[in-house]
């Protein structure tokens, strides 16, 4: 299949709490106080590194199949936040990306985009984020993070494959 690339915009779809006239709007993003209590943290890693299956009582859950990986709900703990970054990448142009192993949508990098909500969850995933990721898989990771967002719509797709690449 042939490279396609068109230009997409998404719809906003939910509702954005406005500020009262005068009120700066704050943007707190942070992880979860449940996710960085020290026990939790021990207690997460160990299970990770034995690749254990297990859950917890606040909801997160290690899954081995087809891969190791965490599921922390609320990782994030502001809903706001949540809801202004929601509507912010809602508004980024997106670009078809089509070939044999998928098809859906993406944004450009976002390393380069100017919404305030998108730098405070880069400053999330650089700082914070980073390091606990570091403290849970006991792996040195890089300070590279890649960002960008895609949209899968009815009938795109993305097969299984092995994308390893270095410095990944």
């Amino acid at each position: 299949m042939e490279h396609q690339n068109k230009k997409h915009r998404l719809e906003q779809t939910s509702y954005v709490k406005r500020k009262k006239k005068g009120e700066v709007l704050t943007l707190d993003a942070s992880i979860n106080d449940v996710y960085m209590e020290s026990s939790f943290i021990t207690s997460i890693s160990g299970a990770f590194c034995r690749k254990e299956a297990e859950n917890y009582d606040n909801g997160a859950k290690i899954v081995n199949e087809p891969f190791t990986c965490c599921v922390l709900p609320n990782f994030i703990k502001s809903d706001d936040y949540l809801i202004k970054l929601k509507n912010d990448i809602c508004r980024l142009e997106m670009d078809d990306k089509v070939n044999d192993l998928y098809q859906f949508k993406q944004s450009k990098d976002l390393g380069s985009c100017s919404s305030r909500s998108v730098s405070v969850l880069k400053k999330l995933l650089y700082e914070d984020c980073l390091e606990w990721m570091k403290k849970v898989t006991n792996i040195d990771l890089t300070d590279k993070i890649d960002m960008s967002c895609s949209l899968y719509s009815y009938t795109d797709h993305l097969l299984c494959h092995d994308d390893e690449l270095e410095g990944r």
